[in-house]
């Protein structure tokens, strides 16, 4: 059974185990939350650069290079 964790106890000793545990809880969402947001910029840098290429596109169609 794992040790009760009082952080609040100024005389708590904290076990590298329960260290370990408390970060790995701490930081247990971020890997997917880092998928997630690389996930959703490369969707909008796409967006973005269908844009841009259209864009350029029209300019291109509008002011021939001579």
């Amino acid at each position: 059974m794992a040790n009760k964790v009082n952080l609040a106890d100024p005389n708590f000793e904290p076990t590298d185990e329960d260290l370990q545990r408390l970060s790995r809880e701490a930081f247990s969402e971020l890997k997917a939350r880092q998928i997630e947001m690389r996930a959703r910029l490369r969707r909008e840098v796409a967006s973005l650069r269908v844009d841009a290429l259209a864009y350029g596109a029209k300019l291109r169609a509008e002011r021939p290079l001579r």
